[in-house]
C-alpha cells in the first residue's frame, strides 16, 4: 500500500475530537457486524457486545479519558483513519482497546504506531504492564502485537468469546540516552 503524504496520531482532547472518535469506533462496530468471518461467534454474544459497545461510545469519553486513560485519533493527509484507546485496570496496568483503522489504510503500518503510541503513552502514566485481548482470527493484529513484544498471558477478565485471546506487557520505563563522548 502507497503510503499518506502525511500521517499523524494525536490525543483526543476536545469535543470535536470525541465526535471523530465516536464516528470511528460506530465504524468499527459497522465493520465487525459485517465481518461474521472474523466474529465467529454466536449471535447472543454478538448482541451483548453491540449493546455494551453502544453504551461504551455513548459514554465517551469514560474509561478512555484522563487521568488514566487515553484515546488517540490516526490521520492520513488530514483525514481520520484510526484510533486507539488505552483505560486503567488499576494502579499499574492499563489495557489497549478499540484499535481500528480504516479498511483503506490497513497495511501502513498504522495499527503498529497506534500500538506503540498506546504503550508508550502508559508508561508516561506510570502504568507498569499493559492487556489486550482480540479474536484469534485477527491474524494481523496478533502478528503486530507479538513483534511488539506482547506474550499470551491468562484471561483477565471474562470474555463471552469462549477461544478470545489474551497478550500482556511488562514496560520498563525508558532508560535515558547514552551522553558518552566519542573517543
Amino acid at each position: 500500500m502507497k503510503l499518506p503524504e502525511r500521517i499523524s496520531i494525536r490525543l483526543a482532547k476536545s469535543d470535536r475530537d470525541w465526535v471523530l472518535a465516536r464516528s470511528l469506533l460506530l465504524e468499527y462496530l459497522d465493520w465487525l457486524i459485517e465481518h461474521r468471518e472474523v466474529t465467529a461467534f454466536d449471535d447472543s454474544v454478538l448482541k451483548v457486545g453491540v449493546d455494551d459497545f453502544h453504551q461504551e461510545v455513548a459514554s465517551l469519553p469514560g474509561p478512555y479519558g484522563p487521568p488514566r486513560g487515553s484515546l488517540f485519533l490516526a490521520f492520513a493527509d488530514g483525514m481520520p483513519v484510526g484510533c486507539g484507546a488505552l483505560k486503567s485496570l488499576g494502579r499499574y496496568r492499563a489495557e489497549i482497546k478499540r484499535i481500528y483503522i480504516r479498511p483503506s489504510s490497513r497495511g501502513s503500518g498504522l495499527g503498529r504506531r497506534i500500538t506503540r503510541t498506546l504503550v508508550n503513552r502508559a508508561r508516561a502514566l506510570g502504568y507498569q504492564s499493559v492487556a489486550l485481548d482480540t479474536l484469534p482470527t485477527m491474524t494481523a493484529a496478533i502478528a503486530i502485537y507479538r513483534s511488539e513484544g506482547f506474550e499470551p498471558i491468562p484471561r483477565y477478565w471474562p470474555h463471552p468469546v469462549p477461544d478470545a485471546l489474551f497478550f500482556g506487557k511488562e514496560l520498563r520505563p525508558k532508560a535515558p540516552a547514552s551522553r558518552r563522548k566519542p573517543k
